[in-house]
């Protein structure tokens, strides 16, 4: 399959839209501080609301569809990073269709 049948396939089943108002900061030496103007790229942001919608998906799609899987973990990469820029924006939702493909297309090249 081209990355263009994989991204078709894989895009839709993440919805209308990406939810992470749950979300926080982990900053490992201040612990789970919700600073969202005291960070750094050392920090992490996580959301469970984010990751519970990846492990859902991951479900749905078939163990040895690898290119599916491998889609859905780059779009969840890449989606995890633009939630935490939107996060400190005080943003807590975005549209999966707003993130450019290319930016996707290159983690996946990454990825494989």
């Amino acid at each position: 399959m081209t990355f263009e049948e994989i991204y078709s396939k894989i895009l839709p089943l993440w919805g209308d839209k990406i939810d992470f108002s749950d979300g926080y900061i982990i900053q490992p030496e201040r612990k789970y501080k919700n600073l969202k103007k005291v960070t750094d790229s050392k920090d992490y942001f996580y959301s469970k609301n984010l990751s519970n919608q990846w492990n859902a998906l991951e479900e749905q799609i078939a163990e040895d569809d690898a290119e599916g899987r491998l889609m859905l973990w780059t779009m969840f990469q890449v989606f995890q990073q633009h939630a935490r820029k939107k996060f400190e924006q005080n943003v807590l939702t975005f549209l999966p269709g707003e993130i450019y493909k290319t930016e996707i297309e290159e983690q996946f090249l990454k990825n494989v």
